[in-house]
């Protein structure tokens, strides 16, 4: 079976109240951590708050959502 597709959106306020290589080592982290799913991260304009999507997640529960969220939650919260 194929991996999930799991895509964090970041709005671009965020990425600018950090560096460049902050917002990377958050992402470079969630893709290591994340081996079982391809992780696209993504600074988006239009939107305003963190968004998550998962895609072809047959076997993935929302509480798995749940925790992933909440691991990038926590990343950024490390780099602060």
């Amino acid at each position: 079976m194929a991996k999930p597709i799991f895509i964090m959106r970041i709005p671009i306020e965020t990425v600018k109240a950090f560096s460049w290589e902050q917002f990377e080592t958050v992402s470079r982290k969630l893709q290591r951590k994340l081996k079982d799913y391809h992780v696209l991260t993504m600074v988006d304009n239009a939107v305003t708050e963190a968004q998550f999507e998962c895609f072809n997640a047959g076997n993935v529960t929302e509480k798995d959502i749940e925790d992933i969220k909440e691991m990038v939650f926590n990343s950024i919260k490390e780099i602060q």
